[in-house]
Formats: structure tokens, C-alpha cells, sequence
């Protein structure tokens, strides 16, 4: 949700020029200052492997096939919205930062999104991307731990963990 209102607001900055606060914004910004991987493509190949980290958690799709009603329809629907979801939460949120901010400016003011939100007038703007990014963190740890105890309870089954992973809770959680 934040991701998306951050690229809302970049599009109004960008196509409507809301915000007096920002340099000069435009989809040019995305091909000048030496164009696409002004430094060669070693940057972003490296920064490939920093992506997919993030997306390490999509292995709970498969922890969670045994729990799903119709795991023959949902687990593909599942998986196959995956570059979807990377595409715009990777890729659209990129090309709207660059094409308010040019790359070589990042890290100079701050924050990209502080900078966005604050320019549109939002002075708590660096407290509310905080508690985003708390909340984000809090959801990756539940999702961990959700992983992580059906994992156990698997391995328990199979007889690969001690007996006692495979109580379950009166509202059949492991």
C-alpha cells in the first residue's frame, strides 16, 4: 500500500508537478546523466542477487500448499504472480524514484521516499516511511515464524525433529 501511494505521488511530481520543493523531475531523468548503467552492467547484476534475497520468502507458498483448499489452482496463481510482483514493486518503483530524482543524486539529501513525501508537504513524512518499514519487518518475521513452525511440524511427521513439534494448538496451528 505504501509502495503504491509512494508511486501515485511520484506520477502526480512527475506527469502534474505537484511539489515546488523537487529539482527538475521527468521521465528524461531515467536516460540522462549517462543513460542506463552509466557504470556498466556489473551494478546491475549485482543488485540482482539483492532482489531476490527480498523475494526469499516466497518459499512459504510451498510450506502453505498443504493448508491451501485447492492447492492445484492456487499454488500456480500464486507463483506465477511472483515477476508480476516484482515488476512493480521492483522495476515501477525504481523508474518513478529516477525519474523524480536522477541515480546520481540518491544519498545525498536522504531517503528518496523521505524526500518525496516531505516535498509534497508531509513533515512527518521520515516517522510514517519508519513505522512502514517497522510493520514490514514485524510482517516478515510473522511470516518466518509461520514458515518456520510448519516446517518443524513436517519434519516432526517424518520423524527428522523430535515428537514434540508436532502438537498442535486447539485452533490447529503447529
Amino acid at each position: 500500500g505504501a509502495i503504491i501511494a509512494m508511486m501515485l505521488a511520484g506520477a502526480g511530481i512527475i506527469f502534474f508537478g505537484f511539489g515546488h520543493s523537487f529539482p527538475a523531475t521527468g521521465l528524461e531523468n531515467l536516460w540522462s546523466h549517462g543513460g542506463f548503467a552509466p557504470n556498466g552492467w556489473q551494478g546491475v547484476i549485482a543488485s540482482l542477487g539483492i532482489v531476490m534475497f527480498a523475494f526469499g520468502g516466497v518459499e512459504i507458498i510451498g510450506v502453505t500448499a498443504a493448508e491451501a483448499k485447492d492447492p492445484k489452482k492456487v499454488i500456480p496463481q500464486a507463483i506465477n504472480t511472483i515477476p508480476l510482483r516484482i515488476i512493480l514493486f521492483y522495476v515501477c518503483t525504481l523508474a518513478v524514484l529516477m525519474a523524480i530524482f536522477p541515480w546520481n543524486s540518491f544519498g545525498e539529501q536522504g531517503s528518496p521516499f523521505v524526500l518525496i513525501f516531505d516535498g509534497l508537504g508531509i513533515p512527518a513524512a521520515a516517522t510514517i516511511l519508519n513505522i512502514i518499514v517497522i510493520s514490514a519487518s514485524i510482517s516478515a518475521i510473522n511470516s518466518d515464524i509461520f514458515g518456520a513452525g510448519r516446517m518443524m511440524y513436517g519434519m516432526s511427521k517424518e520423524g527428522l525433529a523430535p515428537k514434540s513439534f508436532q502438537r498442535i494448538a486447539s485452533n490447529g496451528v503447529p
